[in-house]
């Protein structure tokens, strides 16, 4: 009788509708980060803190000698300890991303371990649905992607600059004369 109860609540799978994606926030080792984030964050970190070089340094020699070379080296200390922190959080959320404990960064003291986990979390995909640490990222919108691949485009030509400039230049200089 009870099966065709026209006042029973619907009994429908409501998890497979409404999928729940982790928090962004990146101060905190909870939640995921996927692949294209963790591009765009480490890259985007990498600028900020280039930036902060070249202002500091614009700072030291405005000021006298002591005190810009101080406040310069105050600046960048603490700069650098933000920056550290902040990528440590971003390669925890990543590593929970792929469904590994964040204690696994300890490999970075390790030498040629830490390219391998370097590459590792560049490359593996994320584990599709919910894993031990949460739930999936949110997906990427369009101005993640865009700003990811520019930053991409950005160091492959950064690298490409690097390798042909001194290849150029050193192409038009004559050997010299043997007598």
């Amino acid at each position: 009788m009870s099966e065709n109860n026209p006042y029973q609540a619907p009994s429908a799978e409501v998890a497979d509708i409404n999928q729940q994606y982790c928090d962004l926030w990146v101060y905190t080792t909870e939640g995921r980060l996927g692949r294209l984030r963790y591009i765009a964050y480490s890259f985007g970190l990498s600028l900020i803190i280039q930036l902060i070089a070249t202002v500091t340094g614009m700072i030291s020699t405005v000021l006298p000698q002591e005190i810009g070379m101080a406040l310069a080296m105050i600046i960048l200390i603490v700069a650098y300890i933000m920056l550290i922190v902040t990528s440590i959080f971003i390669m925890i959320k990543r590593l929970h991303d792929v469904n590994r404990s964040g204690w696994l960064l300890l490999l970075l003291l390790v030498p040629l371990i830490n390219i391998i986990l370097g590459l590792y979390m560049l490359f593996a995909p994320g584990t599709d649905g919910p894993n031990n640490f949460g739930p999936p990222p949110p997906p990427n919108s369009r101005a993640v992607v865009i700003t990811a691949f520019l930053l991409i485009g950005i160091f492959v030509l950064g690298i490409a600059a690097a390798i042909m400039i001194p290849a150029f230049l050193g192409s038009n200089i004559q050997p010299p004369i043997q007598p």
